[in-house]
């Protein structure tokens, strides 16, 4: 296993399967131990303990994860060890196609014949200023399901109606709902109009919830004494009938034919 070109490798391999310093800090630390060890392309126990602290991570949950993003990246190969704080056993997967060298990559590199892989072509990430070395997790993106679109549909605010005489009072349906159900719908109707009157001319003064504007307006004029309630409007009168009708327009015909017949008297007169 070449050294120079599997250090290469290793780094593309972890861009393009978005993974960010932790995992590159573990697999560097196993390098540079099989490294040192002559046995680049072999195998080395090492305890779960000694690894986490060589890389500073505080917890065996967390090294575990990182290590499996490793082993699920085709990066590195693990096996555990029998029992608890047993050491575990790690080797490197080689990533240079069986391109053999110096470890320390001062020989030029040959090719075994007939044992070089094809290699499944991997997208190139460029390194940027902002990610450097150790780009975040690159998280591709998924289409939006169904559930998915259920729950940003759920999180959006609910849609909100125009109230008052200048149509600048906000509220949704379960807001004015619960206003009519706390207040009724004639102190409603009267604190709407007030505020809408007040917004219009206070622009500057807009309310951005309009429910608690309402309440608070009621709760302060009781406090202060100046609640008074509405009075309810006059009920509408029924719809005339189509015989009230008739009889209404027999009596408008008869006051026509009398004015007409005191007209015509007065014109005769003068004449």
């Amino acid at each position: 296993m070449d050294y120079i070109r599997q250090h290469k490798r290793a780094r593309e391999r972890l861009k393009s399967r978005g993974l960010g310093a932790m995992e590159w800090h573990v697999y560097s630390e196993l390098f540079s131990r099989l490294n040192s060890a002559m046995n680049l392309g072999g195998s080395i126990e090492i305890p779960a303990d000694e690894l986490a602290r060589a890389c500073g991570i505080k917890s065996h949950s967390t090294l575990a994860m990182y290590r499996k993003n490793l082993v699920k990246a085709g990066m590195i190969n693990y096996t555990p060890g029998h029992g608890r704080g047993t050491a575990g056993i790690y080797s490197l997967v080689d990533l240079t196609g069986g391109i053999v060298g110096h470890l320390k990559g001062t020989i030029t590199a040959v090719e075994k014949p007939k044992q070089e892989p094809a290699l499944e072509p991997e997208p190139e990430i460029p390194e940027t200023p902002e990610t450097g070395l150790f780009p975040e997790a690159v998280q591709a993106v998924e289409p939006e399901t169904t559930a998915k679109r259920a729950r940003r549909k759920k999180a959006e605010p609910p849609a909100k109606r125009p109230y008052g005489t200048y149509q600048n009072v906000m509220l949704s349906d379960f807001q004015y709902k619960k206003l009519l159900e706390t207040h009724g719908a004639a102190v409603v109707a009267d604190y709407i109009e007030k505020i809408s009157s007040y917004v219009y001319e206070k622009p500057g003064r807009a309310y951005t919830d309009y429910m608690r504007a309402v309440n608070n307006w009621i709760k302060s004029d009781k406090l202060k004494g100046r609640f008074r309630h509405p009075v309810p409007a006059a009920p509408a009168l029924p719809a005339a009938t189509d015989a009230e009708k008739a009889a209404a327009a027999v009596i408008e015909n008869d006051v026509d034919d009398m004015f007409k017949a005191a007209r015509a008297a007065r014109e005769q007169d003068w004449q």
